[in-house]
């Protein structure tokens, strides 16, 4: 069995999909996200621990009574580490637990058929809907996220679909609503999750030393989250604000 790069792991989150649920965090991800949460996760090669998919199991199952609405992978980017991802994906489906993965979608999934079909469902981050805002605050492409959403649509695949609502980057109303027409012609989006920018990974990123750009930063207000909510609700999708 395929060793996974495991970052931590959490029990009875209910942010992260539906029900209380395992949260599993893995190591790993192509993106720099500018507010990113855990960059401690970024880089492969400082994983905590490695673990199969078996291993996995045995930790959730300690949990299961408490953890009734299923696993979440998360991380870090799950996709960096497919081939793990598609074997704890299959074990957890095979035994009838609700599988999602959370993920910003920059990897490829069009080689990924049983992983698509064990999944339960995928919440997906589209960050940004301007390419080049994209690229600058993920060191990403955003096609690659695009492609991935039209695919799981395609699949018939349940979705949630993430917006991180970040004064001075995402908050452009163009931006929004070019956003909201995107997500709009998939299928399969259960809700759309409006989440403010928080601080919450900053002294993180002063830990590692890392140069933290968004400073001067502050959470947006009350009513540019609002209005945001709005326009995705203007083009007729089931808009949740905070992150469930």
């Amino acid at each position: 069995m395929i060793k996974g790069k495991i970052h931590s792991y959490h029990t009875l989150t209910a942010i992260d999909g539906p029900g209380l649920r395992f949260l599993l965090f893995v190591q790993g991800c192509p993106l720099r996200c500018l507010y990113c949460h855990n960059p401690d996760s970024w880089l492969p090669c400082d994983f905590k621990e490695e673990r199969t998919a078996d291993e996995i199991f045995e930790i959730f199952d300690e949990y299961k009574k408490m953890c009734s609405g299923g696993i979440t992978i998360s991380g870090g980017e799950p996709l960096m580490q497919k081939e793990f991802l598609s074997e704890l994906v299959h074990l957890f489906h095979c035994k009838g637990i609700h599988t999602a993965i959370d993920t910003a979608g920059s990897i490829p999934l069009d080689d990924s058929k049983q992983l698509i079909e064990d999944t339960d469902l995928f919440i997906l981050d589209i960050k940004q809907s301007d390419e080049a805002k994209y690229r600058n605050l993920t060191g990403g492409d955003l096609h690659i996220t695009l492609s991935n959403a039209k695919l799981l649509s395609d699949c018939g695949k349940k979705m949630w679909i993430r917006y991180v609502l970040v004064p001075g980057i995402t908050d452009d109303i163009e931006d929004i609503k070019k956003e909201a027409s995107i997500i709009s012609e998939l299928n399969g989006v259960e809700k759309v999750i409006v989440l403010p920018y928080s601080t919450l990974g900053r002294d993180k990123w002063k830990k590692l030393n890392y140069v933290y750009q968004l400073e001067n930063t502050v959470p947006p207000s009350k009513e540019l989250i609002e209005l945001t909510r709005n326009i995705f609700k203007d083009a007729n999708l089931p808009v949740s604000s905070g992150a469930s």
